[in-house]
C-alpha cells in the first residue's frame, strides 16, 4: 500500500514538475562556437543525431533544412586539404565555407600534422563544439589536438570491421577510454541493439555508419536499436524516419536504472543484499561508495563516518573509546576488523558493511549477474591508497564491468593514468557549483557543460533539478550523455524517462521493475486482409523480466500499406507487402516503446455478393423466364459492390427461348476480382390441345378423326390411328410437337365412336345387291300387257288379282332351269299355272323398282 501511494504521488509530482519546468540550459550567444541545430519534429526522447561525413563542399554549409544534419565531419590531410572518401580534394581548412553557428563539425585526421593543423585551427576559430575522429590505430592524434584545444571530443571510428562478440565490445570501449574518447563509431552490422545497450551502460555514446545502399528499414532498425546519432549521406531519409515517430514520448532507448546505494527499500544501503535487490528488481547499474580504514582497506559505505547507518555506535565506542569524535565515529580511524563488527539493523535483520573486495568478489560473476555494471564513485582524495583499489579491479576482472563517477575532478586523471580502459563521468551538484558562478548563475548553459567536461572527457552527471528535456537532447545532438541523480519513486523515474536521460540514479529501483523495456510480436510476418482487423500479440518484457501479453497501441509506418490500431487490433488501409512497427504505451510512466520492423502481407479484400430474391430465382444460379418477346436480364445489386467498382456483364438479356450463360465480373481497386455466372433460362410457352373425350361420327366408308384444336399455328396436331374407318370405339391420342415459342403439348386421349349408317324400312334381303339384274328389264309404266314374248296361250287381259292359287314359278336368273320343272319353259311350257306365276313375280319387281327409283330421285 505504501509503495502504491509513493508511485501515485510521484507521478502527480511529475506532472507538476513537468508543467512548471524551465530551461535549465540557455545556449550561449556565441554562435561561432555553439550551433543552434535544426533538427525535425518528431515524437521521439533525444532523437538520434543526423551525422554526415562530407564528400563535396556543398556538404559543408548547404543545408538549411530541419532535414539538416547535425554534425558534420570532414577528413583532413597533413597539408589542411578537405578530401571525399576517394581522396579528392574539394575544398581546404582556410577556403571551407564552414558554417559554425549552423553545424557542430568533427576533423577525421590521420596523420600528426593533420591533427596539429586541425588544433590550431580550431583554437584560432575559439571552437568549444566540435570532435576529432580517428581510427582506432590513430587514437593517439586525439590527445594530440587537446594539447591545443582541450575543447576537442574524441571519437574513434570502428565502422571498418564488424564486431559481433562482447570481448570485442569491451575492447572497444577500454581503447576508447584509453584517449579519453566517449564517442565511437559502428557499421551497420554491429549495431546491434545488444551492442548499443553493452556500450550506453559503460557511458560510451554510439554513432552507427550505414551502409551506401541503406534502405528506409535499415534506418528503422538503427534508430530503434538505440543509437545516439546516425552516420549517412541520406540524411533526408534519417529526417523521414524520425518524422515518422508521431507518437508523443516515444522511446527507442532502454533507460538505464542505476540503483543508487543498491536497493535501500528493503536493505541497508550499500550492502551486498541492497544490490541483489535491486538487480532482482531490474537494475542492471549498481551505484556504490568507498572510503578507506585506517589500515587502507577500501570498504563499502557512503559517508566518512558510521553514525548515520550503523546501529551500534555506541557498542563501538565503548568498546573502542578512541574511535569517538565530536564529528562521529570516522571509517578512516578504523581498521577493517573494527568496521566488521559494525552493525546495522534492519526489519530485524542484522547487516556488515562489506569490503569493496567482498562487493567485487560477489559480483564479478559473470554467469550469476552476466549484464551487471558497478558504478563506483570516488569520495576521497586519498591517491595512494588507489593501488589497493586497483589490485582488487585486476583479481576480479572487472575493468569492464564498471566506471567511475566523481565529485572530485581531480581524481579523475588520477584514475585515468592507472586504469585508462575504464570510462568516467564527472558529478555536479548545484550546491558545489561551477567555477566562477554563484547563485542563481549556476544555471548551465551548453558550452558550460562542455566546459566542463572537456578537461576529462567525461559524461555529464548533474542533480536532477538541473536536467530538462531541451538541455538533454542539445546535448545528445553533440554526443555528450546525460546521468542525472538521484530520483525518487515512479512519478521522477517517468520525468526522468520523457526527458530523454540516458540513465538515471534513483533510491527506488524497486519502483523502476515495472518500466517497459521492451516488446516484441510472437511473429515477424502476419498475413490478413485490409479494412479486416488483425490481433497482432505483443509479448511486454519490464524491467524487473517479468513477460506478459499486451496489444498494441500505435502504428508507425515503414513502408507499404499504412494501418491504424483500434480496440488493440490493427486495421490496414490498403493491400500489399507492408513494413510496420507496433507501439505499446507504458500505462505507468506514459512512454510509448516499439518493436523491430514487422511484416504484414496484406491482401486485397473479398467482395460479397449476395443474389437478390426474386420470384424467378431458384437460389442455385438460375434465373428463368417465359418466353414473351422481350429482352429478359439478370438485375445486379450493385449497393452490394465497394465505392468504385466497375461492372462488366457478359451475355446478360437475352429473348429467344433457351439456356444462356452469364459472366458479370466486378473489380474494384483494393478488391479480389468477383466473377459471378448464372444462367438465364427463357422457357417456351406452353402448348395446349382442347378436344371432346368422346366424339361420335357417323361411318361414310372414310377415315374418321376426332374433332381437336391447338393454341397456336406453329405446330400441327399428329394422331396414333390410322385405321378408325369402320364402325366401332376408337381410342385415340392427339399430340403437339414443339416449336420454335412453343413446348410440346400434353397429349390428349379421346375416345372415338364411329357408328353405322341408318338403313331403308324394307327387307334386308332386298337389298341393292339384287338391283343391278331387275333394273333393265322393267319400264317405267307396267301397265302393258305382257310382251308377246310371254307364251300366246296367255289370255289377252290379265287380272290384277293375285289370289290365284297356282304359283306362278319365280323366273331364273341365272338361264338355269327352274328348280320346279325339269324340262318346261316359259317359252314353251303348256303348264298355266307356271305361266301365271311369273307374271306376278314380274308385277312385283317392276313394283319395286320403281319405288327405289323415287326415293332416289
Amino acid at each position: 500500500m505504501k509503495k502504491t501511494v509513493r508511485i501515485l504521488l510521484g507521478i502527480i509530482c511529475a506532472f507538476a514538475l513537468s508543467c512548471s519546468a524551465v530551461s535549465a540550459f540557455a545556449l550561449t550567444d556565441d554562435r561561432t562556437v555553439v550551433p543552434d541545430f535544426s533538427a525535425p519534429e518528431t515524437g521521439l526522447i533525444a532523437p538520434a543525431a543526423s551525422i554526415l561525413y562530407a564528400e563535396q563542399e556543398s556538404d559543408l554549409a548547404a543545408q538549411t533544412d530541419a532535414a539538416a544534419p547535425n554534425v558534420i565531419i570532414v577528413r583532413v590531410d597533413a597539408e589542411g586539404n578537405l578530401l571525399s572518401e576517394a581522396g579528392t580534394v574539394y575544398a581546404t581548412l582556410e577556403t571551407a565555407p564552414f558554417r559554425f553557428d549552423k553545424y557542430t563539425y568533427g576533423f577525421s585526421i590521420n596523420t600528426l600534422k593533420g591533427a596539429d593543423l586541425v588544433a590550431e585551427f580550431t583554437k584560432e576559430k575559439k571552437l568549444v563544439d566540435f570532435m576529432v575522429v580517428t581510427d582506432p590505430n590513430n587514437t593517439s592524434y586525439i590527445n594530440a589536438v587537446r594539447t591545443k584545444n582541450n575543447a576537442a571530443r574524441g571519437v574513434v571510428d570502428y565502422s571498418s570491421k564488424t564486431y559481433t562478440t562482447e570481448t570485442h565490445y569491451a575492447n572497444i570501449v577500454a581503447t576508447a577510454s584509453m584517449v579519453a574518447a566517449k564517442i565511437v563509431i559502428l557499421n551497420q552490422e554491429t549495431a546491434t541493439k545488444a551492442a548499443i545497450l553493452y556500450m550506453q551502460s559503460r557511458i560510451t555514446t554510439t554513432f552507427v555508419k550505414m551502409n551506401s545502399d541503406a534502405t528506409k528499414e535499415d534506418f528503422f532498425s538503427t534508430v530503434l536499436a538505440g543509437a545516439n546519432g546516425v552516420v549517412s549521406s541520406n540524411y533526408p531519409l534519417l529526417a523521414e524516419v524520425l518524422s515518422s515517430f508521431t507518437q508523443e514520448l516515444s522511446a527507442t532507448r532502454d533507460m538505464l536504472i542505476v540503483a543508487h546505494r543498491g536497493d535501500n527499500t528493503v536493505c541497508p544501503e550499500n550492502t551486498i543484499e541492497a544490490a541483489q535487490e535491486a538487480y532482482r528488481n531490474g537494475a542492471r547499474l549498481i551505484e556504490l561508495d568507498y572510503h578507506y580504514t585506517m589500515d587502507g582497506v577500501p570498504v563499502v559505505i557512503h559517508d566518512e563516518t558510521i553514525n548515520r547507518v550503523a546501529t551500534n555506535v555506541d557498542e563501538m565506542i565503548a568498546k573502542y573509546p578512541s574511535l569517538k569524535t565530536s564529528y562521529g565515529v570516522y571509517i578512516n580511524a578504523m581498521t577493517v576488523n573494527q568496521v566488521k563488527e559494525v552493525e546495522i539493523e534492519k526489519n530485524g535483520v542484522i547487516y556488515r558493511i562489506p569490503t569493496l573486495e567482498e562487493f567485487f568478489k560477489e559480483f564479478s560473476d559473470r554467469e550469476k549477474y552476466p549484464d551487471l555494471v558497478l558504478v563506483t564513485e570516488i569520495k576521497t582524495n586519498d591517491v595512494i591508497n588507489h593501488t589497493a583499489v586497483n589490485k582488487i579491479i585486476n583479481e576480479t576482472n572487472m575493468y569492464d564491468r564498471m566506471v567511475y563517477i566523481s565529485f572530485n575532478s581531480s581524481m579523475l586523471p588520477t584514475v585515468r593514468k592507472s586504469t585508462p580502459q575504464i570510462p568516467t563521468g564527472l558529478l555536479w551538484h548545484e550546491t558545489t557549483g561551477m567555477a566562477g558562478k554563484t547563485g542563481t548563475e549556476q544555471v548551465m548553459t551548453v558550452t558550460d557543460v562542455i566546459n566542463a567536461t572537456k578537461n576529462y572527457d567525461a559524461t555529464w552527471h548533474p542533480f536532477m533539478s538541473r536536467a530538462d528535456k531541451e538541455s538533454i537532447e542539445e546535448l545528445a545532438l553533440r554526443g555528450i550523455s546525460v546521468w542525472a541523480w538521484t530520483f525518487g519513486g515512479a512519478g521522477d523515474i517517468a520525468r526522468a524517462y520523457n526527458m530523454g536521460l540516458q540513465s538515471i540514479t534513483t533510491n527506488y529501483a524497486c519502483d523502476g521493475k515495472a518500466l517497459t523495456r521492451s516488446v516484441s510480436a510472437d511473429s515477424a510476418t502476419v498475413r490478413t486482409e485490409w479494412g479486416t482487423p488483425v490481433e497482432i500479440d505483443l509479448t511486454r518484457v519490464t524491467a524487473g523480466e517479468t513477460q506478459s501479453i499486451v496489444s498494441p497501441t500505435c502504428f508507425v509506418s515503414v513502408s507499404g500499406p499504412t494501418a491504424t490500431v483500434q480496440n488493440g487490433k490493427v486495421v490496414f488501409d490498403t493491400y500489399g507487402t507492408a513494413k510496420f512497427l507496433l507501439g505499446y504505451t507504458d500505462p505507468i510512466y506514459g512512454y510509448t516503446v516499439y518493436t523491430d520492423v514487422l511484416t504484414a502481407e496484406v491482401t486485397k479484400k473479398t467482395i460479397s455478393y449476395v443474389a437478390p430474391e426474386c420470384e424467378n430465382y431458384d437460389g442455385n444460379k438460375n434465373y428463368t423466364w417465359v418466353y414473351d418477346g422481350k429482352e429478359h436480364k439478370i438485375a445486379i445489386d450493385e449497393t452490394q459492390f465497394p465505392e468504385g467498382a466497375v461492372v462488366t456483364e457478359t451475355d446478360n438479356g437475352r429473348v429467344e427461348p433457351g439456356r444462356n450463360s452469364v459472366t458479370i465480373v466486378i473489380d474494384c481497386e483494393g478488391y479480389t476480382q468477383l466473377k459471378l455466372s448464372y444462367r438465364i433460362i427463357i422457357e417456351k410457352m406452353e402448348a395446349t390441345i382442347t378436344a371432346e373425350s368422346v366424339q361420335t361420327v357417323t361411318y361414310d366408308g372414310t377415315v374418321k378423326l376426332p374433332q381437336a384444336t391447338l393454341n397456336h399455328e406453329e405446330s400441327e396436331l399428329t394422331y396414333d390411328v390410322t385405321d378408325a374407318v369402320n364402325p366401332g370405339t376408337y381410342t385415340i391420342v392427339i399430340s403437339a410437337k414443339s416449336s420454335t415459342y412453343y413446348k410440346a403439348a400434353e397429349s390428349v386421349v379421346v375416345t372415338l365412336i364411329i357408328e353405322p349408317v341408318e338403313e331403308p324400312s324394307v327387307e334386308p334381303t332386298v337389298e341393292p345387291s339384287v338391283e343391278p339384274t331387275v333394273e333393265p328389264t322393267v319400264e317405267p309404266s307396267v301397265e302393258p300387257t305382257v310382251e308377246p314374248s310371254v307364251s300366246e296361250s296367255v289370255e289377252p287381259s290379265i287380272e290384277p288379282s293375285v289370289s290365284q292359287t297356282e304359283e306362278t314359278p319365280e323366273p331364273s336368273t341365272s338361264g338355269q332351269e327352274n328348280s320346279g320343272s325339269s324340262c318346261g319353259t316359259i317359252a314353251g311350257g303348256n303348264n298355266h299355272n307356271g305361266g301365271g306365276t311369273a307374271i306376278l313375280l314380274l308385277l312385283a319387281m317392276a313394283c319395286v323398282a320403281l319405288l327405289f327409283k323415287k326415293r332416289k330421285a
